[in-house]
């Protein structure tokens, strides 16, 4: 299957954006997950894309974070 809307370059390019940002390392094993899953390359990169917003934001450890962590995220 072609990739006409070149999502595995996106998906690079996401990678990296995330790689320099704090938890970045979680959140790349998190897409490396998501593509062993079987999901496509172009709904893989589009998680990468929200989550290198995400990954702005946060301030908590997402490892540890609590419900209430996330809750409050959410309504930023």
């Amino acid at each position: 299957m072609r990739d006409i809307y070149e999502y595995s370059k996106r998906l690079m390019r996401h990678r990296r954006r995330i790689a320099n940002r704090r938890n970045g390392d979680l959140a790349l094993m998190f897409l490396s997950h998501l593509e062993a899953l079987g999901l496509s390359a172009g709904r893989v990169s589009k998680y990468a894309s929200s989550l290198s917003t995400l990954l702005k934001v946060v301030d908590f450890e997402p490892a540890s974070a609590s419900r209430t962590d996330l809750k409050g995220l959410l309504h930023r």
